[in-house]
């Protein structure tokens, strides 16, 4: 669902540059649609994070994103 409404944005504005700014684990969900909705960057001017947990231990961190993401995956 997440994804489908930023791809139809994205779509609906293809001309126009989109900033996305995360906060916490949000900012690795702007990393994940970086990656994954705009990897060529063609509608992406900049992802900006804001205090992320990006310095967090490899592990704990990959276990929190992974539950994050297993979410949004379902919800689409």
């Amino acid at each position: 669902m997440v994804k489908s409404s930023i791809k139809k944005v994205m779509a609906t504005y293809k001309e126009k540059k989109f900033s996305i700014i995360g906060h916490s684990v949000g900012c690795h969900i702007a990393y994940y649609i970086q990656d994954e909705i705009d990897p060529t960057n063609q509608n992406l001017r900049n992802v900006i994070c804001m205090g992320t947990p990006l310095g967090d231990s490899p592990t704990k961190l990959n276990k929190g994103v992974e539950k994050v993401m297993k979410t949004l995956k379902a919800k689409q």
